[in-house]
């Protein structure tokens, strides 16, 4: 039986990014810095339990506890999320270093793991990956059955975190469905010339992925695309079935969280669960 595509319909659209991968068994889904409850774009928390606004820099849906915001909001938060799971489900948190370690995890661990990604084959036991500009990345074999999350900033990727992630699951790579979320775009993105080097040394054709930044090109400044990379990289592993958000987390910043905009800010997640 061809799979179906997952619908977002116990969701707030306006606060959640629907992920359609195309897979039976799945629910996957992208938070915004939009509270799904209680905030729209433009309003005040409603929480009777809230002890003071929010600043600014963490309103409204904030679920990173190492960003300096009140833990007590940011773990209502979390355990918001857990409503929109399948019931009994639990998430499993990272302690995301920008790195290359890999877990694979059967049960909860309570204490977030300090890896960069994530595998899972246990139902109800939901990944989640936290962003504010790197690219989060869903993975799910065409069965529903295996599922990984990636924390995909450029030193994870040039560090071959994709890679390594295909390699630990047990699906072969001709099956994984990939979703690509939102993150920093081509076009706000700039780094040195030595990031675009190490990538030029692991592949040449990652040279398509920068482009000069015409502000500062006398000063070896490049414009980066991580989606570009990270499906580079995927369709070099044999994975052809890459699905990409075109949402910018620099240029959407009343929307999604952005560090390189805001530098002080709160931290969003990309969700993968299986039923």
């Amino acid at each position: 039986m061809k799979p179906q595509s997952f619908k977002l319909s116990t969701f707030n659209h306006s606060a959640f990014d629907c992920v359609e991968m195309p897979v039976e068994n799945i629910q996957a889904f992208q938070t915004t810095r939009l509270n799904p409850n209680n905030f729209t774009s433009h309003s005040l928390p409603t929480q009777k339990n809230t002890k003071s606004l929010p600043p600014k820099c963490f309103d409204h849906f904030n679920l990173g506890l190492h960003v300096s915001d009140d833990s007590e909001i940011v773990i209502q938060n979390r355990q918001q999320l857990l409503t929109y799971l399948p019931e009994n489900s639990a998430m499993q948190w990272l302690d995301q270093v920008h790195g290359n370690k890999v877990v694979v995890v059967d049960e909860l661990s309570v204490s977030p793991i300090q890896a960069d990604a994530v595998i899972t084959r246990s139902p109800k036991l939901a990944l989640a990956i936290m962003t504010a500009d790197c690219l989060p990345i869903l993975l799910s074999n065409s069965y529903g059955t295996e599922i990984a999350a990636i924390h995909a900033g450029w030193r994870s990727l040039a560090s071959g975190i994709i890679t390594k992630t295909l390699a630990k699951m047990h699906s072969g790579n001709h099956d994984i469905y990939a979703w690509l979320g939102p993150c920093i775009s081509k076009n706000n993105f700039e780094v040195g010339g030595e990031v675009k080097n190490q990538f030029e040394e692991i592949n040449k054709s990652f040279t398509t992925a920068f482009k000069v930044n015409d502000k500062y090109s006398h000063k070896d400044k490049w414009l980066a695309d991580l989606k570009k990379i990270a499906q580079l990289q995927l369709t070099e592993q044999g994975v052809k079935n890459i699905i990409v958000s075109n949402h910018c987390t620099f240029d959407e910043n009343e929307r999604y969280y952005s560090y390189r905009k805001e530098q002080k800010t709160g931290r969003m997640a990309a969700v993968i669960c299986i039923e």
